[in-house]
């Protein structure tokens, strides 16, 4: 066996020093004779388990231009010892594979095969095993090594290797983590949202992305007031570092060319200021050393919101935690010097929902409300979803109304003229509905 003559040691020594068992030793023989010995591979790449005990999964390389290789899975592996995997299109080019095809091929086999070893090793048919540590940080030159496969498979082939472009995106986020560029971009946003988990580096799970998108849109629209708004978030990318979303407030698409941008932009900018100053003020809602009602009144203080609008902030951020999770939230204005930052776990859901209801004990609940203002805009969606705006000049403060179809001739004689209705809603957080006239 090539394999096992390996200068002075054998295959066993090997065994031993890397605690490879003796079922493992015999799969690795029969690979060789296999692959090697019957020159089906110009090398074979090995993967352990987490323990580095047994064998996990191996790889044949052959050179492409040498002969096509058996597809692989028309193979039978190493009695069931082990799985053959095949990556293809992967090697593309003539020359023996190196250390940046390993690091591609490893993150692929974590990816796709689920494999999390610490090493790998590479027997070849020049009688040698070689070892590949992968711990090392990705380089950028690693990841522009694989853009230009990524390419030149594609050129070569007129498919696109998607095992390839995934692995590039992994070590992408690897590299801006380890670079400290995911910690800028954590700094240099509107607003982030950073959700803890050990499997979801600069990924999210579906429901858990669009729980958070909606409560911060919701947080959004207390700092920042008024429906049809010219401004709305952007979310502007996923950051590695567990599960980490950044965005800002900018121009809605489609704006009006008659909208005088130098206003929305200072509109955005005390939403910023609000937003930070409710994400700043947010701690002393969790603060266990004082009372509800205590902590109630320095959230408001410090925030200038009304009853309402504490009460819907409160109700936001607790929404945002999770099971077994912990959420951080971010807010960054740039006249402050230091960004403002809360944690929801378990126990500040709970010290939240404390003081809730101290707040609701302290205040009547909002349900019925009279607006005086112009009916500047009419809405219709759909026939049983008819809503109209209503400007409110003190509130400075556009109400979006829903009402009923019998009520639409009148709404549409109204338009553009001052009125008082009374409207209703469910409880806070909850659209309005015409009630009656004035």
């Amino acid at each position: 066996m090539k394999i096992i003559m390996i200068k002075k040691g054998d295959l066993r020594k090997k065994a031993a020093e890397n605690k490879w068992t003796a079922h493992t030793v015999k799969a690795i023989t029969q690979i060789a004779q296999t692959w090697l010995d019957t020159n089906m591979a110009q090398s074979v790449l090995l993967f352990f388990k987490d323990t580095s005990e047994d064998l996990h999964a191996y790889m044949p390389i052959d050179p492409v231009g040498n002969r096509q290789m058996p597809k692989i899975q028309d193979l039978q592996s190493a009695k069931g010892i082990a799985k053959i995997i095949g990556i293809e299109p992967y090697y593309l080019y003539g020359s023996k594979i190196g250390k940046d095809d390993v690091a591609f091929i490893t993150r692929i086999m974590r990816q796709d095969y689920y494999w999390y070893g610490k090493e790998i090793f590479m027997m070849s048919d020049q009688g040698n095993i070689q070892t590949f540590d992968i711990d090392t940080p990705v380089t950028w030159e690693t990841i522009k090594f694989g853009r230009d496969k990524i390419r030149a498979v594609k050129e070569s082939t007129g498919k696109t290797p998607a095992h390839l472009v995934r692995a590039v995106e992994t070590m992408q986020r690897e590299y801006d983590e380890h670079t400290g560029f995911a910690q800028c971009q954590l700094e240099s946003h509107a607003f982030a949202i950073r959700l803890d988990g050990l499997f979801n580096k600069g990924r999210f799970i579906a429901e858990d992305l669009i729980r958070l998108i909606e409560n911060q849109f919701d947080l959004f629209n207390i700092a920042s007031p008024g429906e049809n708004k010219p401004f709305t978030m952007h979310l502007s990318a996923f950051v590695p570092g567990s599960s980490c979303l950044v965005g800002d407030y900018d121009l809605v698409p489609n704006i009006d060319e008659k909208t005088d941008k130098i206003e929305v932009k200072e509109s955005i900018a005390k939403a910023e200021k609000r937003m930070t100053a409710i994400i700043q003020a947010a701690p002393v809602l969790v603060d266990k050393s004082k009372p509800p009602v205590q902590r109630v009144k320095e959230f408001q203080k410090a925030t200038g919101l009304s009853d309402a609008e504490a009460y819907a902030a409160m109700h936001g951020i607790s929404k945002l935690r999770a099971p077994h999770q912990t959420i951080e939230l971010y807010t960054n204005n740039p006249k402050e010097e230091k960004r403002s930052e809360m944690k929801i776990n378990s126990s500040a859901a709970t010290q939240l929902a404390e003081a809730k209801r101290a707040l609701a004990a302290l205040v009547e609940p909002e349900d019925t409300r009279e607006l005086t203002g112009k009916i500047v805009e009419l809405d219709h969606h759909k026939d049983d979803d008819l809503k109209f705006g209503i400007y409110v000049e003190d509130e400075a403060r556009l109400y979006t109304v829903h009402y009923p179809k019998n009520e639409d001739t009148k709404v549409k004689a109204n338009k553009g003229t001052a009125v008082t209705v009374i409207v209703i809603r469910e409880r806070v957080n909850k659209p309005w509905h015409f009630n009656k006239w004035k």
